[in-house]
């Protein structure tokens, strides 16, 4: 009996021992699990002040985006109406060379119709010449007569 009392409390300090180590090994996980629980919530805020920066970087890229297409949109229209400046400043060109031409055509006619002119009237002015020393050349032989 004293064998198996010994042996029972062999038993009893061997349990007390492990008793001991488990309580130091609980206290050690305790600590741990504070620690990863402490680390666990900054990891958390940390989450959730990237998911905020992402938030606010996707809306100014939204923004900027936006932006974009109004400048492409403006950029656009400006080339169209350009486009359309150019293409009615050339008819207008167009149309003035046509006029500057028909202006040219009708001037050297013109001027065609005007030398015939003058030199119709430079025949003109030779047969009344003519005219009037033949009629002259008439009174002064008629009146010489007299």
């Amino acid at each position: 009996q004293t064998s198996r009392l010994l042996q029972a409390h062999q038993q009893v300090a061997s349990l007390q021992q492990q008793c001991v180590r488990l309580e130091a090994r609980c206290s050690e996980l305790t600590e741990q699990q504070l620690a990863a629980a402490a680390e666990q919530a900054e990891l958390r805020d940390e989450a959730v002040g990237s998911r905020a920066e992402l938030e606010d970087a996707q809306e100014e890229a939204g923004r900027l985006r936006q932006r974009l297409e109004q400048q492409e949109a403006a950029a656009s229209r400006t080339e169209a109406q350009l486009r359309e400046e150019l293409r009615a400043a050339q008819a207008h060109c167009d149309e003035v060379e046509e006029e500057e031409l028909r202006l040219l055509e009708g001037a050297q006619r013109d001027a065609a119709e005007l030398q015939a002119l003058q030199l119709l009237l430079k025949e003109e002015r030779e047969k009344n010449a003519q005219m009037a020393t033949v009629k002259l050349q008439g009174y002064a032989s008629r009146h010489l007569r007299r």
